[in-house]
């Protein structure tokens, strides 16, 4: 009887631990800023641009205090100003003539890490690209391993012989801001 006890004991350990299982993504406050005055904000950004240059604006960093003990993450000023997203190991990219992402052409897209659920399970839960895109009302938002692939579709037509930008003049260099 006692083992029967311990081995029932185990199963619903085991069954309460289910690996893996994904969480819906829920904003707890209310209150934040609208994602309309941030999409107005990206736009301006966007107007502001000088004809054919890119702003590429990187989330901040998690910095570790002690072996596995982090610091409370701090977004970077400029990407929480554009976007409200609250993440790490987020990118975004805006351009006046048209970021080439699948078929569509955009404006503005944020690159998020791909949703993890085994690690969710001890950091939380974080957005990945169809929140971004739901809950902060960008235009585009996709995985993080896309970045690489969509700015080299992005600098095709700008790149040398040798397929790098460093054969660009001194003055396309620049057109990229970071």
């Amino acid at each position: 009887m006692r083992h029967v006890r311990l081995l029932l004991l185990m199963v619903l350990c085991s069954v309460g631990m289910v690996q893996g299982q994904t969480f819906r993504y829920e904003l707890f406050d209310h209150d934040h800023i609208s994602p309309d005055i941030y999409a107005q904000r990206r736009a301006r950004v966007v107007a502001s641009l000088p004809e054919g240059a890119v702003a590429v604006i990187q989330s901040a960093d998690v910095r570790n205090r002690q072996n596995d003990v982090d610091y409370e993450y701090r977004q970077n000023s400029n990407m929480l100003y554009l976007t409200g997203f609250p993440h790490p190991g987020a990118v975004l990219v805006l351009c006046g003539r048209g970021i080439p992402v699948g078929d569509s052409v955009y404006t503005e897209v944020l690159f998020v890490p791909k949703r993890d659920p085994s690690s969710e399970q001890w950091t939380g839960v974080t957005a990945g690209p169809q929140e971004a895109m739901d809950v902060y009302g960008l235009q585009m938002a996709a995985v993080s391993t896309e970045l690489v692939p969509t700015l080299d579709r992005l600098f095709a037509d700008e790149r040398g012989q040798d397929g790098s930008l460093s054969n660009l003049p001194r003055s396309s260099q620049r057109r990229l801001y970071l």
